[in-house]
């Protein structure tokens, strides 16, 4: 028993600590045009994200909520107000 209280322990030891933050979903659809530009800056925030290039292109996104207005921000800057960002 000895041992497997030791090995459990070291697992827990070894797997260390997972911050998880809450997270929000968008949408964010934009012309080709300005697709390069959408992704640039998405890919720079560090969020996870799916691209779907369609007849327009469509990016769903997993944003931490304490950043969600700051990318739109962003977002809107960089694209002159082109994007579109649903929640």
């Amino acid at each position: 028993a000895r041992a497997y209280s030791r090995a459990v322990k070291d697992g827990i030891d070894a797997a260390g600590v997972v911050e998880e933050r809450p997270h929000r979903a968008l949408v964010v659809e934009t012309e080709y045009d300005d697709s390069g530009t959408v992704r640039g800056v998405i890919e720079s925030a560090g969020v996870e994200f799916d691209a779907d290039y369609g007849e327009r292109v469509r990016f769903d996104l997993r944003v931490p909520v304490a950043e969600v207005e700051a990318l739109r921000e962003r977002l809107n800057d960089a694209t002159s107000g082109r994007v579109e960002i649903e929640r």
